[in-house]
């Protein structure tokens, strides 16, 4: 999604200020302005020349190398004609737009071309990686374990499409998720991803710590299912119960063999607190690692963000504000850097409904 459109043409700082999320790269017909290694998620080819279907269709394939996945492409040319709208989308044209319109409709145009494109791409990305997801966790449901590759997979993609669309587009596609587990995995895989890469983290590791945030839950597939979907909150006895899904995820895996030890770490320690207070071994200061430390903040982040059976999601300025309040619990000088990643990415963002249902407000804890 790199690249403002340039400027030089009518519409185009109305179309730079409606594209507030640098979500489109603006070409013209001549091969030196390509812009190599494009990753905009929409490409404008203004056309200022009468219609040339021969030139057009070499256009439209030399910009074939720079498009990155399905990425659309939206035609302004003056006055075009019904047969010059066929043609172009013939050649692969998402829309033909006249460029003498006004740049405000042009804009809008833009935007609602760019969105559908991201909607189509990310529907895909979710059903597929959902589907992975699901099946992971039945079979180690039925006593099984975990496919790594599939989780390598998954983590590959929810990074790529982060760094590509961005985290508000990546939450607003999987908030429908009914799934409460899988929803989550998905939450804390894509804030984690985006976290990171906006720190400047090399990419190779940030698809090794995103993997291992998205086997940071696995032991909840070893906890009775009426616990985990009960709408309220748990018993004294029921939340005993549930806190044991870190060490039972991390002796799954441990079992399994295979999985490196930030992975251990965090499937085992992501409710550790650096006070001593938390679970299940009660590790304080040093003890906790950078990793698990990162791994928490975006657990608890993510938690706080969607709803549960028994709680409201809070918005994220709210949920921010409600980790701040954990002093001593988690790493606030982490905590001051993620706030100043998520804030302006997800400031306008409100608080998730409940899939199919409202939410119970209660105080239960983030288990």
């Amino acid at each position: 999604m790199a690249g403002q459109p340039e400027l030089g043409v009518p519409w185009a700082d109305a179309l730079s200020s409606a594209l507030s999320a640098d979500i489109c790269v603006r070409l013209s017909p001549e091969p030196e302005s390509e812009v190599a290694q494009s990753r905009a998620g929409l490409i404008v080819l203004d056309w200022p020349m009468a219609f040339s279907p021969r030139l057009l269709r070499a256009r439209v394939l030399a910009l074939a190398a720079l498009r990155h996945g399905d990425v659309p492409i939206l035609l302004c040319i003056a006055d075009p004609s019904v047969r010059d709208k066929v043609n172009a989308q013939r050649l692969g044209i998402a829309v033909v737009c006249d460029r003498r319109e006004p740049s405000s409709v042009l804009a809008e145009r833009c935007v609602n071309v760019w969105q559908d494109a991201v909607d189509r791409r990310l529907g895909t990305m979710v059903d597929r990686t959902g589907g992975m997801m699901a099946a992971t966790m039945r079979t180690v449901r039925a006593g099984g374990f975990p496919d790594t590759m599939a989780m390598k997979a998954v983590a590959e993609q929810i990074a790529g499409t982060v760094a590509d669309e961005g985290l508000s587009q990546w939450i607003d596609r999987v908030r429908p998720i009914g799934d409460q587990a899988c929803r989550h995995c998905f939450l804390i895989g894509g804030v984690t991803a985006f976290f990171l890469q906006r720190l400047g983290v090399r990419a190779s590791d940030v698809v090794q710590m995103t993997e291992a945030v998205l086997f940071h839950d696995i032991g909840k597939a070893l906890v009775p299912l009426a616990l985990l979907d009960k709408p309220g909150p748990l018993t004294a006895r029921e939340t005993e119960i549930m806190r044991l899904h870190p060490a039972l995820g991390h002796d799954l895996l441990v079992r399994q063999g295979g999985h490196n030890a930030m992975t251990l770490s965090v499937t085992r320690h992501h409710h550790e607190h650096l006070d001593g207070a938390g679970y299940p071994d009660r590790l304080s200061g040093r003890e906790v690692s950078d990793a698990v430390r990162v791994a928490t903040i975006c657990d608890i982040f993510a938690a706080l963000i969607e709803p549960r059976l028994y709680k409201a999601a809070l918005t994220p300025a709210e949920a921010i504000a409600t980790m701040k309040e954990m002093k001593g619990a988690i790493d606030m000088d982490i905590l001051t850097a993620f706030e100043g990643v998520m804030m302006p990415a997800l400031s306008t963002m409100p608080a998730m409904k409940h899939a199919g249902r409202d939410a119970v407000l209660s105080e239960g804890p983030l288990v």
